[in-house]
């Protein structure tokens, strides 16, 4: 089956709420927590994208929420032990976080802990949708590979491409674009880019300067779109410490444009570095770069 290995940002993308915490977890075997700011960043885009602001004016967490990870180790000592109907009853039992915002970001280390109790009370069933859930919810490249590795041959076949459709149709357009570079679905990367190049938020140079790179072979277009993203992202709002990318960015685009026959709907690139000139044409902090 194509393209199991790499995990994606966006199964991290949710692993702090929308208030902050001093470390961020994770969804990773063997430990959960990373400082990685590129591992929050899309939660940070989506949370930003809810309420049409850069604040998000969420509460702390409640204190039933901080016994939340002490429960969940509880149910994981007694489904060592053998209990498993315990274990279960005490999962359960946990008011589990989901954070105070309204988007439903699975809590992973209780989910994974519940997945566990399910599959040793023999409920494969119900351990299979609570993987795909946890994929739903978060496109969590990690559950969506156990999910389609327990299913028939063809099966997972099928059920890989119903995933592709999910995320492809995922309104975090940053959080989609990098599951399906990671996956890889260079393809449907490449059409979600040109269905929705206007959704890309440039300050997000983490997430986009591998998809550019990803999609540089066989999609220039898409790739060339993405570029201009962090290239607009940084003349527009004055970042000029982050010039010498966005020069760099905008010599690729040039480069990119070679090969490209059609620009269908968008700017051809001689056209958009004209409408920069004119728009950006005294940061000559930037153009000095390109001259």
């Amino acid at each position: 089956m194509p393209g199991r290995g790499a995990r994606s940002v966006s199964e991290y993308a949710g692993a702090e709420d929308c208030a902050g915490s001093a470390d961020a977890e994770s969804h990773a075997p063997g430990g959960y927590i990373c400082k990685s700011q590129s591992m929050h960043s899309i939660r940070r885009a989506e949370c930003r994208q809810r309420v049409g602001t850069g604040h998000l004016p969420c509460r702390r967490r409640t204190k039933p929420a901080s016994l939340w990870p002490a429960r969940t180790q509880i149910a994981r000592r007694l489904l060592s032990a053998g209990r498993a109907r315990e274990a279960w009853q005490t999962i359960e039992a946990t008011e589990h976080r989901r954070g105070n915002c309204s988007w439903d970001w699975p809590d992973f280390e209780w989910e994974d802990a519940r997945i566990d109790v399910l599959e040793a009370l023999g409920r494969d069933d119900d351990a299979q949708a609570a993987r795909w859930g946890c994929f739903e919810r978060s496109l969590s490249s990690t559950h969506l590979r156990a999910y389609l590795k327990r299913l028939a041959d063809f099966d997972d076949l099928q059920a890989e491409e119903k995933a592709l459709d999910h995320a492809q149709r995922s309104r975090n357009s940053l959080q989609a674009l990098s599951f399906l570079v990671s996956w890889p679905a260079v393809d449907r990367a490449a059409n979600l880019v040109l269905q929705r190049s206007e959704e890309l938020d440039g300050n997000h140079y983490e997430i986009l300067t591998p998809a550019a790179e990803a999609l540089a072979g066989k999609h220039p277009l898409a790739a060339m779109l993405v570029l201009r993203a962090m290239v607009d992202f940084s003349l527009r709002n004055n970042r000029s410490g982050r010039y010498r990318h966005a020069a760099r960015h905008l010599l690729e685009c040039s480069s990119l444009a070679s090969a490209i026959e059609d620009f269908g709907r968008f700017e051809p690139h001689d056209a958009y570095e004209a409408r920069l000139r004119r728009e950006h044409g005294r940061k000559s902090s930037f153009w000095n770069l390109i001259d």
